[in-house]
């Protein structure tokens, strides 16, 4: 009997706990995309085109 008992407990702690994930929003993309810009060694030019970019909807 504790040998059918054993592997019945170890197959319940095989599997990790399933996280919920949700779908990010547009204006929470958008924000990180702007955080991650400000963060980045851009030439200007650049830093410039892609604010733009991010700032057309």
């Amino acid at each position: 009997m504790a040998l059918a008992f054993v592997p019945c407990m170890l197959s319940g702690c095989g599997s990790p706990p399933q996280i919920a994930h949700r779908a990010y929003s547009d204006a929470e993309i958008k924000e990180f995309a702007q955080g991650m810009l400000g963060r980045s060694a851009l030439s200007p030019d650049k830093y410039e085109k892609y604010k733009k970019a991010l700032a057309t909807p």
